[in-house]
């Protein structure tokens, strides 16, 4: 028995270092790479911000990144509350409303694994700017796999005045 006890807490201490070690090398590439992680299969991307984003600025954004070979399995612009209320689902990029303080428009927070497999993004878009020119362009940049850029001019820079339509790796 006191065998099966040792054998017992050096699998749960293994599986602890492990899941702490994996996910610390997924954010070590978010820091490190300009393209840090990316999709297994085409995410299903959906609006809860219960029409505050128009269906246009969307497909636009969408429209703008399978310019550039990302893609998304489908939109969804009237979820169940039942999606909504959850931040991060395996295979989703949920869009929500948020208040922040001036001067964040958005942010995006993506979960993934080691191998740099994004697996859920969350993207907070701030209450009365959800449908401003570049902005979920560059949110879902991030919801992608991206970081900042901070060349003038790039859809992924990090201050929104600065920020153009220009995208390169």
């Amino acid at each position: 028995m006191k065998n099966f006890l040792k054998l017992l807490l050096a699998l749960v201490i293994g599986l602890i270092l492990g899941s702490v070690s994996g996910l610390g090398y997924f954010y070590y590439k978010e820091i490190r790479h300009f393209r840090a992680a990316s999709w297994e299969t085409a995410p299903i991307v959906v609006d809860c911000t219960h029409g505050a984003l128009a269906k246009i600025r969307v497909q636009s954004a969408i429209d703008f990144w399978s310019g550039y070979d990302h893609h998304v399995a489908f939109v969804e612009m009237d979820p169940s509350l039942k999606i909504c209320s959850q931040d991060h689902i395996y295979g989703f990029i949920i869009i929500k409303n948020s208040n922040f303080p001036w001067p964040v428009l958005g942010e995006t927070t993506r979960i993934g694994n080691a191998k740099g497999q994004i697996s859920s993004a969350l993207i907070q878009l701030s209450v009365g700017n959800a449908n401003e020119p570049r902005l979920l362009e560059h949110e879902l940049g991030h919801a992608f796999g991206y970081r900042h850029m901070n060349i003038e001019g790039h859809i992924m820079h990090s201050d929104y005045d600065m920020s153009g339509w220009d995208f390169w790796e």
